[in-house]
């Protein structure tokens, strides 16, 4: 999830080499502990992000005063 913070259920699949039952599956289980949160409350076409992690890229990210 660091290489890739923001992943479909698809693209699991694909770079895991996995079924798309079993990506769906994992990333569900990962949500459900809090490690990733689905965003976009559709029941197909799911996106997932690692929110703690871009949390993390994300700080200090703000402009500089002027």
């Amino acid at each position: 999830m660091q290489a890739s913070p923001i992943v479909t259920i698809q693209t699991v699949s694909e770079k895991l080499a996995v079924s798309f039952p079993t990506a769906s599956t994992a990333l569900e289980n990962l949500a459900k502990i809090g490690v990733v949160r689905e965003t976009t409350g559709r029941q197909r076409g799911r996106i997932y992000a690692y929110s703690d992690y871009l949390a993390l890229l994300d700080r200090g990210a703000d402009p500089l005063p002027a």
